[in-house]
């Protein structure tokens, strides 16, 4: 599996990562929303919609979201909260968290706390298939996490993690997760995540809130270098006001490092109003309003907007 896809993974487990394998089963206390204001959608705010909708900016998790690379180097609106592998990935390798998983296993239950490394603690209570964390001003690698994650294992290898007022504080972003629900799936080359939940993200030049309900995110690997990836759902943000319904209709497909050259997604707004965005195999991108013929037309994703700019 290539080193971006399990950075990928890595995204939206937090305590996930920290403990891998099966256990029992069970479902954490389900997130909802109300999901039924929803923007709508017009030749002036399209590619604002289509910027926080499926990725936009210059492909830097610490500036803005971006489409440019759905790995931890970007973030759209469909990955923004990949930028949560970095905190991750920091807190990953304590070994005697690692030793009391393992009772999983053995039927038996698992509690106590223990420091972290740059100050601060974490308490846990581990059962079989459940492994809950409570974040204590933790510092790991000049990250700092305070709130508490649940996380659930299936018999069949997912993974459902319960986020509730999770803060994570880097020098790079802050990102606040005031309750989600996160399902993830991966085999291979292939990574599902589903999300329902609310967050806010601030980084060196892009601050903004994001709130997800069902939203889907299907990515595989193609020979190590490009990604396919599906994105479905609703999602809203800061600059959106309401909500919008996204379907991925062709597979996007990209490089690494570069803008997708195929693929198409229809976005649903409020009072019947839509999206259509085209990917293009020269790496432009083509938005067609209310099935308008004439698109607007961006020689790169990396000109789309970023944040609330239109």
């Amino acid at each position: 599996m290539s080193s971006k896809l399990s950075l990928l993974a890595a995204a939206f487990t937090l305590t996930s990562l920290l403990f891998t394998g099966c256990g029992g089963s069970g479902d954490t206390a389900s997130t909802t929303l109300d999901t039924s204001v929803r923007t709508t959608i017009t030749q002036q705010n399209a590619p604002v919609v289509a910027g926080n909708t499926i990725g936009a900016g210059n492909g830097s998790a610490s500036t803005s979201p971006g489409i440019q690379s759905y790995s931890l180097d970007s973030a759209g609106d469909g990955s923004v909260a990949l930028t949560i592998g970095k905190a991750a990935l920091s807190v990953i390798g304590k070994e005697s968290l690692h030793q009391a998983a393992a009772v999983r296993g053995l039927g038996k239950r698992e509690s106590g706390s223990q420091q972290c490394t740059g100050g601060g603690s974490i308490s846990f209570d581990i059962s079989s298939g459940r492994i809950s964390i409570t974040y204590n001003n933790c510092i790991e690698s000049g990250t700092t996490i305070n709130g508490h994650a649940e996380t659930l294992y299936s018999q069949n290898g997912d993974i459902t993690s319960t986020l509730t007022n999770l803060t994570i504080v880097s020098s790079e972003f802050d990102m606040n997760f005031i309750r989600a629900t996160i399902k993830v799936t991966e085999s291979g080359n292939h990574l599902y995540e589903k999300l329902t939940g609310t967050m806010v993200l601030k980084t060196g030049e892009y601050a903004g809130s994001y709130a997800y309900s069902d939203f889907e995110i299907d990515l595989s690997g193609i020979n190590g270098s490009e990604t396919i990836l599906t994105l479905d759902g609703l999602t809203k943000t800061s600059c959106l006001g309401g909500w919008v319904d996204v379907t991925t209709t062709t597979p996007i497909k990209n490089a690494y490092d570069g803008c997708p050259y195929e693929g198409e997604v229809q976005i649903a707004g409020g009072e019947g109003s839509s999206l259509r965005i085209v990917f293009n195999s020269d790496m432009s991108v083509d938005l067609y309003v209310d099935g308008n013929t004439t698109p607007l037309h961006y020689d790169s994703c990396m000109d789309l907007p970023k944040g609330c700019e239109g």
